[in-house]
């Protein structure tokens, strides 16, 4: 009789956990750095300085087997933050970009009226 050996990752495994440390970091510092900048959107920024150090637990994981089982969270969290602050880009450049067509309409205005006063007669 023949029998399957089933191979399965051993329980040490930390590639997830170092995944969300790495992505923990990446949040951390973009959070960082736009709310040092000032740039919106602002409650992102906050968010993200709350969600990097939860995601920074997952190594936890790494020694404490049971952590992994909230590793879908955090990264439901990730994916949460990173698709608000894509959503805010998004929006804050559609709104600049409406701003900017009104501002090159005036000044094409502008232009053409000092160029029908400066005309010559």
């Amino acid at each position: 009789m023949l029998t399957a050996i089933a191979v399965t990752e051993p329980p040490t495994s930390t590639g997830g956990a170092l995944h969300l440390a790495g992505l923990a970091l990446l949040i951390w510092s973009v959070s960082r750095g736009a709310a040092g900048a000032r740039l919106g959107p602002r409650p992102a920024w906050r968010a993200g300085l709350v969600i990097a150090p939860l995601l920074a637990v997952s190594l936890g994981s790494i020694v404490l087997l049971p952590l992994t089982r909230l590793e879908p969270l955090w990264r439901l969290l990730a994916a949460v933050w990173i698709c608000w602050v894509c959503a805010g880009g998004l929006i804050g450049a559609a709104s600049r970009s409406a701003g900017n067509t009104a501002a090159r309409h005036d000044l094409t205005n502008t232009q053409r009226d000092v160029h029908l006063r400066t005309r010559p007669r």
